[in-house]
Parts: structure tokens; C-alpha cells; sequence
């Protein structure tokens, strides 16, 4: 199972400077965890209103995402939309985890079919009772 879910689903990536991962409004189709670097996060409302980005207002109005943090955890388990843009400060390693292979290998093991379902289920019922707006790539409400 854990073989063939690394096979179909999961793949270490670099990033340098600058490289943008992915954009606000953009349909996501990963989840990624941090394994090393700093990058940062601009949620749409601060993306809309930066013309050009300007790197002394990046610490106080965007997020820094460092080591260990997850992004984006909901596009394995709804459709979803970037609701901010995140950009590599130092060169960075994400795992990226594809939503379509996730798929495959639950297809292919149909006794976590109960467990996956569970787990959405229970994220969207914590959404429900979460204000909107605080929901983003870097904060899922888990």
C-alpha cells in the first residue's frame, strides 16, 4: 500500500528563488508539505492589492511557511481553489502529493474507501462551522 502510494501519488520537488508554486484562483491539484526552505504565503485579498510585490511588507502581511507545514491539504479531498499565491524565498523541497493518484491508490485498496471518506466527511463538517474567509491554503482547520 505505502509503495504504491508513493509510486502513484507523492514526488519531491525543488524550487529556487522566486518561483512561483502556485497562483490565487488557480485549481489546485496538490498538496504539498514543506521539507525544507521558507516560502510565502499571500492570501488573495493581499495578492489583489500589491502592485509590485514589495519585499519589506511580506513579513507582516503574508505568512511565512517553514518546515514541516502542509499546503493546500484540501485539494485531496474536495475541489479546490487557491485562495492565495505562494512564492519560494530560499531554495526549497516540497512533497507533492497529487490528488489524482491519492485517487488511484484508494481505488486499488478499496478497504480505505470507509477511512478516506470518514476523514473528507470530518473536514468539511469542521468548514461548516469555520468563518470563510479564515480558510486558505495554509489553514484547513485541522
Amino acid at each position: 500500500l505505502f509503495k504504491s502510494l508513493c509510486k502513484k501519488a507523492v514526488s519531491y520537488n525543488f524550487f529556487a528563488p522566486g518561483k512561483v508554486v502556485f497562483k490565487a484562483e488557480h485549481v489546485a491539484r496538490f498538496a504539498f508539505q514543506v521539507a525544507f526552505g521558507r516560502l510565502n504565503y499571500m492570501p488573495l485579498t493581499y495578492v489583489d492589492i500589491m502592485e509590485p510585490l514589495q519585499e519589506d511588507t511580506l513579513e507582516t502581511e503574508s505568512e511565512l511557511v517553514l518546515a514541516g507545514a502542509w499546503i493546500a491539504q484540501q485539494t485531496l479531498w474536495v475541489d479546490w481553489e487557491h485562495a492565495g499565491t505562494l512564492e519560494v524565498m530560499d531554495h526549497s523541497e516540497l512533497v507533492t502529493i497529487s490528488r489524482s493518484g491519492l485517487i488511484a491508490t484508494i481505488s486499488w485498496h478499496p478497504s480505505l474507501i470507509p477511512l478516506a471518506q470518514g476523514y473528507a466527511e470530518s473536514l468539511v463538517s469542521k468548514w461548516k462551522d469555520m468563518d470563510q474567509s479564515q480558510i486558505t491554503d495554509t489553514n484547513d482547520g485541522v
